[in-house]
């Protein structure tokens, strides 16, 4: 009777390779440091980008949930912090200020800003008024329209994040005015009391207004009559009621 032969099993280089590379498939083992702008490419074109993004540092903000697998599972990649908690990890803290902008406030940085690129400068998700108006109600269709409003530069005036002045302003008032408006009228040897005061926005909208100089109310241009001899009628008409 022919004893049968029995042949013990010893793996090959190439039976170790193809269970090397089936586990690289799997996503099991990696032979490389992971680059999630192989598959997450899309918003590489922006002109404008998030240094971690552009630099590939994706676990700055991102990391694997735990018993999670990525891409098989959903929700397998999460942030590293939540709302400013992550920004304010890099960036400096922007709430400490007496006003705080609602959505700092609130810590949806993402609001306005992307965080990964954006075709505007700051990452900003708009650009000029349109940023602004997403949540800000549009007041500002008057016939007579401030400066800075027709062109959507609401940031001369107002800091997007935090101020110790009201209405987030950048300044107080009047030196928010005279930083680009002539500081003569308040020079004068009488002086109007609001003037005197700074309140410049007691007369004055500072956004717009139907009435011209962007005044509150209207106010006749020819109240005060010129001094000159076509007014004499009128003089000596009053005076001879008296």
């Amino acid at each position: 009777m022919t004893t049968p032969i029995r042949i013990k099993y010893r793996p090959t280089f190439l039976s170790a390779l193809t269970i090397l590379l089936s586990l690289l498939g799997t996503g099991t083992l990696r032979a490389e440091p992971l680059d999630c702008r192989r598959c997450h490419s899309d918003s590489e074109k922006a002109s404008v980008r998030h240094s971690p993004f552009a630099a590939g540092e994706c676990s700055s903000c991102h990391q694997l949930a735990q018993d999670k697998r990525h891409p098989e599972q959903k929700e397998a990649i999460v942030l590293v912090g939540d709302g400013s908690k992550l920004c304010s990890q890099c960036h400096e803290a922007l709430d400490t200020a007496k006003n705080v902008h609602g959505p700092v406030a609130s810590g949806d940085c993402i609001f306005c800003h992307t965080p990964h690129s954006s075709p505007n400068d700051k990452l900003l998700k708009d650009t000029g008024i349109a940023q602004c108006l997403n949540c800000h109600e549009n007041k500002f269709q008057q016939k007579y329209m401030h400066g800075p409003v027709v062109e959507g530069k609401c940031f001369i005036c107002h800091d997007p994040h935090q101020s110790d002045n009201p209405f987030i302003l950048k300044m107080g008032l009047p030196a928010l005015c005279l930083s680009c408006h002539d500081a003569s009228a308040m020079s004068g040897k009488s002086v109007h009391a609001p003037v005197r005061k700074g309140n410049c926005l007691a007369c004055h909208d500072s956004h717009g207004s139907p009435y011209r100089k962007h005044l509150r109310k209207d106010f006749q241009e020819n109240f005060y009559l010129p001094s000159t001899l076509t007014i004499l009628p009128f003089v000596l008409t009053v005076m001879r009621r008296r």
